[in-house]
C-alpha cells in the first residue's frame, strides 16, 4: 500500500513544465464554476453564452479566463517594466517602435493571464496596474512621433544626447502622469512652500496614515457581486467602502511616490499638487470627474485624439468632441473591465458605467 505524505500548502508555486497529472489539484483562493446554486458565498456572476464562446474560441494568448491558473512570474513582471523604460532609452534602429510595442504587448497579455494566488483583489490590482502603465506607454510611444521628435517628451526635458534626461522623462511618463500634459503649475498661494526635507517627511507620514486606514478597511472590501446582489442600504454602504478604499490606496501611492521622487531629485515639490479636488465642487457629472484623480486623463485623451485623427474628424467640431469623450470613457471602462473579467468572468458592468458618464458629460 502506498502512503501519501502531506506537506504544508504554499501560496505561490513554481511553474511546472511537465503536463499536469489527473491526481494533482492546484490550490487556489478562487471558487470554481461548479459551485452549487444555493452556495451562500457568491463572488462571481454566472457565465453567459457570449463569455463561454469567447473563452473557447479565442487563442490562448488572448484569453482572459476567470480564476487564472498561471502563476505570476516575477521575471516577466520585471522584464515588462524594464522594457517600458528601455523603449525610451534605446537609440534609434529600424522598426524600433514596432519591436518594442510587440514585445511589451505580448508580456502584458501574459501578465493579465497570471495570478498571484493571493486572492481576487490582489489579482485585480495587478491587472489594472500593468494595463494602466501600458496605456501611459502607448499614449506617448504609439500616439506620437518617435521619442527624438516627440513634443511631449521634449516638454519633459528629453534629449537624445543625454541618457539621464531620457530616463527622467520616462520616469515622468509612468510615475507623475499628470505632468505629461504639461499643465500650468498651481498658484503659489494654493500650497505652503516647503523644503524638500519637509515635503518628503510630510508625504511619508501621510502614506503611513493611509496604510493604517487601508489595513482596517481591507477586510471589509466588497466584491462586485457583494455590491450588486445586496439590498439598497447595504449596497450604498458597500459601494462607499469600496470607493473610500480606492481613494486611500491612490492617495497612499501618490504620497509615497511623490516623496521618493523628490528625495531622489527626479522632480520638485511643485510638481506634486494634490491628487484629488474638493468634494464641494461635485455638483455635476463633469465636475465629479474634475474632483477625481486625473492620473490617466492624458493617456485617454492622447489615444482618443489619435483615433479621431485617423478617422479624419475635424478639430474643434462637435463630432470630434463627442467621439473623444466616448472614446476616453471607453478606454477607462476597458481599464476596469479587463481586470474584473480576469478575476470573475464578468466586467461587473464597468463598461456600461463609464460609457454612461460620457452621456452625462455630452448632455
Amino acid at each position: 500500500m502506498i502512503t501519501l505524505q502531506t506537506r504544508p500548502p504554499v501560496m505561490i508555486r513554481p511553474v511546472v513544465h511537465s503536463p499536469p497529472s489527473s491526481t494533482a489539484v492546484r490550490s487556489s483562493p478562487y471558487p470554481t464554476r461548479s459551485l452549487p446554486q444555493n452556495t451562500k458565498k457568491m463572488d462571481f456572476a454566472p457565465i453567459t453564452p457570449l463569455q463561454h464562446t469567447l473563452q473557447s474560441r479565442l487563442p490562448l494568448l488572448l484569453r482572459f479566463p476567470a480564476n487564472p491558473a498561471i502563476p505570476i512570474s516575477v521575471s516577466i513582471l520585471l522584464l515588462y517594466h524594464l522594457l517600458l523604460f528601455a523603449a525610451f532609452l534605446a537609440p534609434p534602429f529600424p522598426h524600433r517602435r514596432g519591436i518594442f510595442l510587440g514585445v511589451i504587448t505580448a508580456l502584458l497579455l501574459r501578465l493579465l493571464n497570471s495570478t498571484t494566488y493571493l486572492g481576487p483583489p490582489r489579482d485585480y490590482t495587478l491587472s489594472i496596474w500593468v494595463l494602466g502603465e501600458y496605456l501611459c506607454f502607448s499614449s506617448v510611444y504609439l500616439c506620437g512621433y518617435p521619442p527624438e521628435r516627440n513634443a511631449v517628451l521634449s516638454q519633459l526635458g528629453y534629449s537624445s544626447q543625454n541618457w539621464r534626461t531620457r530616463l527622467s522623462a520616462a520616469w515622468e511618463v509612468y510615475i507623475n502622469r499628470r505632468l505629461v500634459a504639461a499643465p500650468p503649475p498651481p498658484p503659489p498661494h494654493s500650497q505652503p512652500s516647503r523644503s524638500r526635507t519637509r515635503f518628503v517627511i510630510w508625504h511619508l507620514a501621510r502614506a503611513a496614515a493611509y496604510f493604517l486606514l487601508l489595513a482596517v478597511l481591507e477586510p471589509q472590501f466588497p466584491t462586485a457581486a457583494n455590491v450588486l446582489t445586496s439590498s439598497l442600504p447595504r449596497r450604498v454602504v458597500r459601494a462607499n467602502v469600496a470607493i473610500g478604499s480606492i481613494y486611500l490606496l491612490l492617495s497612499l501611492m501618490h504620497s509615497f511616490v511623490a516623496a521618493v521622487s523628490v528625495l531622489m531629485r527626479m522632480s520638485s515639490p511643485a510638481s506634486w499638487p494634490p491628487l484629488f479636488g474638493s468634494l464641494s465642487t461635485c455638483h455635476s457629472v463633469r465636475n465629479v470627474w474634475r474632483f477625481w484623480h486625473q492620473l490617466l486623463a492624458f493617456p485617454f485623451r492622447a489615444h482618443s485624439s489619435w483615433a479621431a485623427d485617423g478617422l479624419g474628424l475635424k478639430r474643434g467640431g462637435a463630432a470630434r468632441y463627442i467621439f473623444t469623450v466616448f472614446a476616453s470613457f471607453f478606454l477607462s471602462g476597458l481599464l476596469h473591465a479587463v481586470p474584473a473579467w480576469v478575476v470573475s468572468g464578468t466586467d461587473a458592468q464597468s463598461m456600461a458605467y463609464f460609457l454612461l458618464q460620457g452621456v452625462g458629460i455630452v448632455l
